[in-house]
C-alpha cells in the first residue's frame, strides 16, 4: 500500500543564517536530531541513505529506508532534496528555506513522501491516519530539536 504524506513546517529563531545554513547542509550532523535514525551514510558525493526505526501499527509496521541527493544554494538559501530511485521505500522530496531578516531568520521546511507500506488494502483505513501521525510526529520532534538547538547556540 502506498501511502503519500505531505508537510510543512516552519520557525523562526535568532540564530544567524550562516550557523543554519552550515548546520542543515551536514546531513549526518543535522540527522542526530531527527528522531528514530538507525542509520545515515552517504553513498556518494551529496547522497545520503537514511534507515529509520521501524514505524507503523503491528502487525504492519515497516522500517523506512531511503536515499536522497542533495542541492545547497547558499545565495538562495536553499537546500533541496530529491529521491534515488531504486532505494529503499520511500521516495522523499523537500527543501529547507532560509530567510534571513533584521530581527530573527525564518526556517521553512516542505516535504513530500510516498511510503510504501505492508498494509493489505482493506486495513489501510486504519493503518494509514496511524504512519502518518507517526511521521508527522517525527517530524515536529526534529523541528523542535532543531529549533532548541540553533535557539541556544545564539545564546
Amino acid at each position: 500500500m502506498k501511502i503519500t504524506i505531505e508537510i510543512e513546517r516552519h520557525f523562526f529563531t535568532t540564530a544567524p543564517f550562516e550557523r543554519i545554513f552550515n548546520l542543515l547542509t551536514d546531513v549526518p550532523a543535522s540527522a542526530t536530531y531527527f528522531p528514530n535514525v538507525e542509520k545515515i551514510y552517504a553513498l556518494d558525493n551529496g547522497v545520503f541513505q537514511w534507515e529509520l526505526e521501524k514505524v507503523g501499527p503491528a502487525p504492519y509496521t515497516t522500517q523506512p529506508v531511503y536515499a536522497c541527493s542533495y542541492t545547497f544554494d547558499r545565495e538562495q538559501g536553499v537546500i533541496r532534496w530529491e529521491p534515488v530511485k531504486g532505494v529503499g521505500n520511500v521516495a522523499l522530496s523537500g527543501f529547507w528555506e532560509i530567510k534571513p531578516s533584521s530581527q530573527s531568520t525564518e526556517v521553512r521546511l516542505g516535504m513530500l513522501a510516498d511510503l510504501q507500506a505492508p498494509v493489505p488494502s482493506l486495513m489501510k483505513f486504519v493503518a494509514e491516519p496511524l504512519i502518518v501521525r507517526e511521521f508527522e510526529s517525527y517530524i515536529d520532534k526534529y523541528v523542535e530539536n532543531l529549533k532548541k538547538t540553533l535557539d541556544e547556540s545564539d545564546s
